[in-house]
Formats: structure tokens, sequence, C-alpha cells
């Protein structure tokens, strides 16, 4: 006796093409959902300094976004795709309530200066490497009790405030910020002051703010 499967695989067929649009649209839904949040937490929080606030409504908007101010706000997130904001330069988060920011920040390359002070942070992601034209990092009073050693990576950093925080000990990859002009590390009581210090001092560093004068192993 022969049995024909052929309409129960045009079904399933059929039901994995529907299966699969469903996702497509799902997918394609999340992201509008996505971006209609970030035009919506734009046009709470952002305003232009000569025209005052403005209407986020296309990704051209987006673009046209190089500093944004969102200190004092309270916040306690931001929103997942805050990343496209590609042109962004200075991002200030001074003062709120955020304990974790969205991966998608990383991914603002063109970043010169970041503020994420005064809130409470208790991990910076390794992904902060990509940050790559970064001159200005303020982590400075948060909850962290350590750095990823790709912090080492920003080569350009000039400014970098690391004070109040839970430091036991600093990444042995610091020694390659050779431009790095001010470090601040004050206020971390189990911090370690590292040999590296001095390497640092003999390049750019200038300024360099810690209880502990004298530089350990």
């Amino acid at each position: 006796m022969k049995i024909f499967y052929f309409g129960l695989i045009a079904v399933s067929c059929v039901s994995k093409l529907v299966s699969d649009k469903s996702r497509k649209f799902s997918s394609v839904d999340e992201v509008r959902s996505n971006d209609q949040e970030l035009f919506n937490f734009l046009n709470q929080y952002y305003s232009d300094r000569r025209d005052g606030k403005v209407n986020i409504t296309t990704s051209e908007d987006l673009s046209s976004i190089t500093t944004l101010n969102l200190s004092n706000q309270r916040l306690e997130s931001l929103p997942v795709n805050i990343g496209k904001l590609i042109n962004l330069k200075k991002l200030n988060l001074y003062n709120n309530q955020l304990n974790s920011v969205p991966d998608s920040l990383w991914n603002l390359k063109n970043l010169i200066s970041l503020n994420i002070s005064f809130n409470q942070l208790v991990i910076l992601p390794q992904y902060i490497e990509k940050l790559k034209k970064l001159q200005y990092l303020d982590l400075a009073s948060n909850k962290l009790a350590e750095l990823p050693n790709s912090i080492g990576q920003l080569i350009d950093l000039r400014e970098l405030n690391l004070s109040q925080n839970k430091l036991e000990f600093l990444p042995q990859s610091m020694e390659n910020l050779v431009k790095l002009e001010e470090l601040n590390v004050s206020i971390n009581p189990q911090l370690a002051i590292p040999k590296f210090i001095n390497s640092l001092k003999r390049n750019k560093l200038k300024s360099f703010f810690s209880e502990k004068e004298s530089a350990q192993s």
C-alpha cells in the first residue's frame, strides 16, 4: 500500500512560510517601536540651544544631533537604540539613576566626551573600547569595583575621572593611555596605585589626584 504525504508536506511548507513572515513582521514592528521610543524620548529631553525644543521624527533628525545633555533627569534607563545617534560627540548623563546603559551606546563611535558620573553603575562593559575618539570620560561617583582591560584602548583619552568608586586596582592596560593629561582616582579607599602611573607622568599626565602619592606594584 502506498501512502502519499504531499498534502501534509504542502501544509507544513505553508506553515513555515507564514511563521517566517510572522517573525519578520514582528522584527520590523519591534524596530519601529524602538525607533518611536527613541523619538519620544528625545522630544521630551532634547532641545537645540538656538531654536529651543525641536521635533525629532526621522533618521535624518537623529543624525543631526551632536550634543545631548541628559543631566539631572532622574533617568533609570535609556532607549535601547540610543546608538542610532551616529554623529553624537558629547553625551552628558550626569546625576541620574542609571545602573547600566544599553549596549548600543558603545556604537557611538564619534563620541569625544562622555559623562556618566553620579549614577549607580556597577560594571563598565568591555565594549567601551569601541569609543576610539573619546577624549573625556567621567565615571565619578558610581559603584565600580573594577575596570575592563579594554579601557586601555582609548588611546586618545585626555581626562579620566574615576573618583568615588570602589576600585581596588587599575588595569595594566591603562599604561597605554599615553595622551592622558588628567587622572582622578581619589576616594577609592582600597585602591593600590600602580607603578605605571609614574610612566604616565613622564608622558603627558600633568594632574594626578589621589590620597596615596606613592606608586605601588
